[in-house]
């Protein structure tokens, strides 16, 4: 009357198909911008040197909010790593190099 029940996915018994595949992950909003806004507003120097890591080097605006921050906040290191990131080695500072 009934259909046999299913059989669940075991690594060692064969099926007689494989299980479907996992859909991908849906894409994440990337909103760097306020990420930037808050990491500086609470001084997270360390989590907005990832942030840097994470961007693109086209996205030059965003870079140069972080080089800022930096800057105001006399982290030269991590503003020279932003810096040079975003290929602009034309500082008028001695201190970065």
């Amino acid at each position: 009357m009934f259909p046999p029940p299913a059989r669940r996915y075991h690594p060692n018994i064969p099926l007689s198909h494989p299980p479907p595949p996992h859909p991908p992950p849906p894409p994440q909003a990337k909103k760097y911008d306020r990420a930037i806004a808050i990491l500086a507003k609470h001084q997270w120097w360390d989590k907005l040197i990832g942030v840097v890591r994470q961007l693109d080097k086209g996205d030059a605006r965003c870079l140069g909010m972080c080089a800022q921050h930096f800057r105001r906040a006399q982290n030269f290191p991590y503003a020279k790593e932003t810096l040079l990131k975003m290929d602009d080695t034309k500082v008028g500072s001695r201190r970065w190099f």
